[in-house]
């Protein structure tokens, strides 16, 4: 929950949050935004960025609600807040943020389960 909470404290209480199909109990990819792996995985191994990216098993999510990629893209104070890293998509084509950091804070911040 740090990362919807984090979500609904920089909306000041309204929620970004959305349901999200198919995420119970599912291991899923992420997909870096513009190659950029920001801070938390700058320094991660090579053999590991690739698992991760590639669904062997690294990234585990339980969640029933998510920040929706249109939801971030259409929210000023989420997307001045913060930089979306990487993303995924639900089995439904739902795409919603799975890594994100403030751009003027060390703050990060995950939505599934290493």
């Amino acid at each position: 929950m740090g990362h919807q909470l984090l979500g609904y404290l920089t909306c000041n209480g309204d929620t970004p949050l959305s349901p999200v199909r198919g995420q119970q109990s599912m291991i899923n990819t992420i997909k870096f935004v513009n190659g950029d792996k920001g801070h938390l995985f700058q320094n991660m191994p090579e053999n590991l960025i690739t698992k991760l990216t590639t669904g062997q098993g690294m990234v585990y999510y339980n969640h029933e609600e998510a920040i929706l990629r249109s939801t971030y893209d259409n929210n000023k104070k989420l997307s001045d807040f913060w930089k979306v890293t990487a993303e995924t998509v639900s089995p439904y084509n739902e795409r919603f943020i799975a890594v994100w950091e403030a751009r003027k804070y060390p703050f990060y911040s995950i939505q599934f389960h290493p």
